[in-house]
């Protein structure tokens, strides 16, 4: 019989009612703990949310860190005093770090193929990129094209939550392919040999300045998973990235506000919600700025540092980055 664990919930949002939904039987939750201010004294599921503070004073065994900050959180209850053998954070946990760690540099001075969903990606193109050997990385709905082609990616990395809780099964499905998620999905997708955890900066707007990171704690976030790959290439050490099938139209766009996110997972319409934001022109315009200005902070830092970002995607709208046709790169 699995003894009773008392433990404390680090986030009364979306996160910490799911996390509280999956905790096992056996362990006895004393109550929610969130910065939020205005929500401290409000309940969730009858547990009083209570300052981060009263953790400092209070008896408990284990913290579930289940809030957007992962690592912040992590580090302000180490601050605090409260032993890291006590804080649950797959973000944090020593497997993640190691995993993070294992992928810095891991294709050093290699050419990385970033692997879009657009129209204009053929299977032919897939195939070729396979025979390069060159590692890729590709996302969302890619597994769509596995009945059609050999082609798998080295990695896959899925951004939106609402994406990845229609489709977890396709999603962990996929073999001998390393899976990178942003934390704020953690609860969709725990633990696993072949699953890594990122850290992702969502505490922006469409009107703030993006920043590109080479921290896999904190990478930018850029209103497109097109982005986070971006990153993930850089920080795994590649010196040429090409981009394929990025056709850059608005449904690539994946910044959903997130109260109709949180709307969403809970088992809304979301392809009603997808289609009233897609078709406000002031949201799509505003998170294609947004994208923009993130795609050209990626373009200076690459430039900074010696790394050539190409678009060789045969159509599309992104004119970001130099245009090189794929044929050519693909040429044996």
């Amino acid at each position: 019989m699995n003894a009773t664990r008392q433990v404390v919930i680090f986030g009364s949002g979306l996160r910490g009612k799911e996390v509280l939904n999956q905790l096992p039987p056996s362990d006895q939750v004393l109550f929610f703990v969130d910065n939020e201010s205005a929500l401290h004294g409000q309940t969730v599921s009858g547990h009083p949310i209570y300052p981060v503070e009263v953790l400092a004073e209070a008896e408990f065994d284990t913290v579930v860190i289940a809030t957007r900050g992962n690592q912040a959180a992590y580090c302000q209850l180490v601050e605090m005093g409260i032993d890291r053998n006590n804080i649950i954070s797959p973000l944090m946990s020593e497997d993640n770090l190691d995993r993070l760690s294992n992928l810095r540099n891991a294709h050093k001075g290699d050419t990385i193929f970033i692997v879009g969903n657009g129209d204009s990606l053929s299977n032919e193109d897939l195939e070729r990129i396979a025979d390069t050997g060159h590692p890729s990385i590709a996302f969302n709905d890619i597994f769509q094209r596995f009945n059609q082609t050999s082609f798998r990616p080295s990695y896959y990395v899925v951004e939106d939550p609402i994406f990845a809780r229609e489709n977890p099964h396709q999603i962990l499905n996929m073999k001998h392919v390393t899976k990178l998620f942003p934390e704020q999905i953690i609860g969709t997708f725990p633990p696993a040999d072949d699953i890594v955890y990122y850290g992702l900066n969502e505490e922006i707007s469409p009107t703030s300045s993006s920043y590109f990171s080479e921290s896999p704690l904190n990478f930018g976030f850029g209103a497109t998973v097109v982005y986070p790959a971006l990153q993930l290439a850089v920080y795994m050490g590649a010196r040429k990235i090409y981009l394929v099938g990025i056709d850059f139209t608005c449904g690539d766009l994946e910044a959903l506000p997130r109260e109709l996110r949180a709307i969403a997972a809970n088992g809304c319409a979301t392809e009603r919600i997808y289609g009233e934001c897609r078709k406000d022109e002031h949201w799509v315009e505003a998170h294609q700025r947004y994208a923009i200005k993130a795609f050209r902070t990626a373009q200076r830092f690459a430039a900074y540092r010696g790394i050539s970002i190409m678009n060789a995607s045969r159509g599309g709208q992104l004119e970001v980055y130099p245009r090189v046709r794929i044929e050519t790169i693909l040429q044996h």
